[in-house]
């Protein structure tokens, strides 16, 4: 027996609307998509309006087959973020009532749906018969719900309107990385939703139909992309290269054996497979063999690469030309400078042109980072891309001529919404299938070994909030903890009783940057105002500051017995010690080009350890006596890391200097032995614990801030979730 019509699928309650078909929130015509679990979450407290939910029930519907996420972390985490999107309050609740232990209740007044149906039209402007919630209006929502239960977890194919968001995956996971067969009817995604805290190829029908995993690897599978026909897949394996499986299962095949092989893609007529190897564009990796990126080509039944060398230092994420004549491809014109472009070539490597995208795309406003091309469309007559913002970023297009490969108009953004897009890819229709990121920066810590800085425990969560948390520093004993949160919507100075957990706003007037005394009593603090920055002193506790200096530049450090300031100051920086009694400032080090950061005293007070800026493209650690005086030369300077290394941090006994790197292909967390008298490097780095998990990393929108106190290593880390949209724009 066939259901009944589903009847309205946007449900509005005080100021907004919930969109049931596309996951969103719309506020005075605005629309931004709701993550998964607040999406879930809040339908189902619409199911039951005036009824309470429990926390099993949320456990039950949502989280069931989630191996990965703590239920009790994720579900206090997702109903902040809930009440966060809606302006709500756990003290004093508008839509969403706490019942402790229990579970949550809505309470808001839920209206009835417009007669227009149009999500886009505001609450306010429909007919004014909101009422009360009644039993009977749950009972109607139950029934809505019902007739709607698969949209919760897939959306179906359907004759739809112009921009039309659907929903392509619903899990509590990450889901990133889609491909969209030729004609529009498979979904190919990297997914951790098989539980094993990896990323694994799977498929799934862009209608309804259960997603069928088609690798399990224990390394991480990603990047898909369908061949024209739409019977294989090509994707590619980490550390390993590249590999291709059937569209619907089999044994995946080896076609090109590379460490760092990325984003492949069959060429329109499925004789060749472009890729890339080598590190990101944004990826500070100079010193590090291989790092810098080329693009090569293979046959797509394998046989030797064809590495192709555009004159340019390096070049990313090829896509081919609607006729496949061409590639399309990030390239790097110096880098020392990072100037990036769009140059197109011919698949055996000739006539480069230059496209003048980038020029285009950042009088657009976009500069926060190189734009990634995601697929030339013939039907689009574009480049389809993304930016490459930290926060939030959208999908765009802009089109460039196949004949030429230049620009030949502006670029057109595509999505509008506060969530980060990434990874577009396009149907011959015209589809754009996008995964949709949410990413959460916390404190984490792990257990070490005080001898060889190895982690010896599973990693601990420290702080656990929506907003961004990123740690300061940790006191000697411990036991308390300097970070910067967004929690009261601007950056502000926090402080964690690590004990007790208790935590307490102690800056009310902004910072963006701050240092914890040794003895966990004071803090020094800095904030721009005015385009200039100040430094002030205040005690741990909170309460009234007082200026340290008006023209002094970050805080780094404080000297261990808690009288001294080490701050950088100046462009290029040097580094300089404030005596906090007298004023006094006096040289420690300088250069005369490079920039010198994150500069930490050893515990004995005799060294300081910093990293170097030397170009965009180079980072290295260095320590120097902490002696007053003037000093320009690097030569004084002890080199312990000179491939990659950022952000030193020093063990108690001074024999280990802690940092992370990218040299083993991720941003990981490595600790030098060095000699305890010279500092001078002992052996080889090792990798403090490795954080190649894609739903952990210490990178993407989180400084890579640490410390080592007390028998831990705390450093900021940021999770990742997200699910696949898809936008059809095609105009009837």
């Amino acid at each position: 027996m066939p259901l009944a019509p589903p009847g309205p699928q946007v449900l509005h309650f005080g100021d907004y609307a919930l969109d049931l078909q596309s996951g969103e929130l719309i506020r005075q015509g605005n629309r931004f998509p709701l993550p998964d679990q607040p999406f879930r979450i809040l339908t189902l407290l619409l199911r039951q309006p005036g009824s309470v939910v429990t926390r099993e029930d949320l456990r039950r519907e949502i989280w069931r087959d989630d191996t990965f996420v703590d239920f009790e972390h994720g579900l206090n985490a997702a109903v902040k973020r809930l009440r966060a999107m809606l302006g709500d309050s756990a003290t004093a609740p508008r839509f969403i009532e706490t019942l402790p232990r229990r579970g949550y209740r809505f309470i808001g007044d839920l209206a009835p749906v417009p007669e227009t149906l149009d999500p886009s039209v505001p609450a306010e402007a429909a007919p004014a018969r909101r009422t009360r919630v009644r039993a009977a209006w749950a009972g109607g929502i139950l029934l809505l719900v019902v007739a709607l239960g698969a949209v919760l977890l897939r959306q179906p194919a359907r004759s739809v309107r112009a921009a039309n968001l659907i929903r392509l995956t619903s899990t509590s996971g990450l889901n990133a990385d889609p491909a969209l067969s030729p004609d529009g009817r498979l979904l190919a995604y990297a997914s951790d939703r098989a539980g094993s805290g990896g990323l694994d190829i799977w498929v799934q029908p862009v209608g309804a139909g259960e997603p069928l995993q088609l690798t399990s690897d224990p390394a991480d599978e990603a990047e898909p992309s369908f061949s024209p026909d739409g019977s294989e897949i090509v994707f590619s394996r980490h550390n390993s290269g590249l590999y291709v499986v059937g569209a619907l299962g089999g044994t995946a095949r080896l076609i090109a054996r590379a460490e760092w092989a990325r984003t492949p893609r069959f060429s329109p007529d499925g004789h060749w497979i472009a890729y890339w190897t080598g590190f990101p564009a944004t990826v500070v990796a100079g010193g590090i063999p291989g790092a810098l990126a080329s693009i090569s080509v293979v046959q797509s039944n394998g046989g030797p690469p064809l590495v192709l060398r555009p004159q340019l230092a390096s070049a990313r994420y090829p896509i081919w030309s609607p006729d496949g004549g061409r590639i399309l491809f990030l390239g790097e014109e110096n880098t020392d400078n990072k100037l990036f472009d769009w140059y197109v070539l011919r698949r055996e490597g000739g006539d480069l042109v230059k496209t003048g995208a980038a020029q285009q795309i950042a009088a657009a406003g976009l500069v926060a980072g190189p734009p990634i091309p995601g697929s030339w469309s013939a039907s689009r007559k574009s480049v389809v891309f993304s930016t490459n913002e930290a926060d939030s970023s959208n999908l765009w297009e802009i089109p460039i001529s196949p004949n030429t490969g230049h620009v030949t108009g502006n670029p057109r953004r595509l999505t509008f919404s506060t969530a980060i897009e990434r990874s577009p890819a396009v149907a011959i229709s015209g589809q754009i299938a996008f995964s949709s990121v949410v990413e959460n920066v916390d404190i984490w810590r792990v257990p070490v070994d005080e001898r060889t800085g190895i982690a010896t425990g599973p990693l601990e969560r420290v702080t656990d909030n929506p907003a961004s948390d990123r740690l300061r520093s940790v006191s000697f004993d411990g036991k308390t903890m300097a970070f910067i949160s967004s929690r009261a919507k601007a950056d502000e100075v926090w402080v964690r009783d690590i004990p007790s957990g208790r935590e307490r706003q102690v800056t009310h007037g902004g910072a963006d940057d701050a240092t914890l005394s040794p003895d966990g009593a004071r803090i020094v603090f800095s904030k721009v105002e005015a385009g200039a920055r100040s430094l002030s002193i205040m005690s741990a506790e909170g309460g009234p500051s007082s200026p340290v200096c008006a023209d002094c530049s970050i805080p780094a450090d404080w000297s261990p017995d808690c009288r001294h300031v080490l701050l950088g100051k100046g462009l290029p920086s040097r580094l300089i010690v404030h005596d906090l009694t007298t004023g006094e400032e006096t040289d420690l080090t300088a250069h005369p080009t490079w920039n010198l950061h994150q500069a930490h005293f050893s515990n004995d007070a005799q060294w300081v350890a910093f990293h170097t800026t030397n170009s965009p493209n180079v980072r290295q650690v260095y320590a120097t006596r902490a002696v007053a005086g003037r000093s320009t030369v690097p030569r004084e300077w002890v080199p312990i890391v000179t491939d990659h290394g950022c952000h030193p941090s020093w063990s108690a006994d001074g024999s280990l200097v802690y940092h992370f790197s990218f040299r083993d292909g991720a941003f990981c967390p490595w600790v030098q032995r060095i000699d305890p008298a010279t500092k001078r490097p002992m052996g080889p780095p090792r990798a403090v614990l490795h954080l190649h998990n894609p739903r952990l990393r210490a990178t993407t929108g989180a400084a890579a801030t640490n410390d080592i106190q007390a028998g831990y290593f705390y450093f900021t880390a940021t999770e990742a979730t997200g699910n696949i949209w898809m936008l059809d724009d095609r105009r009837d």
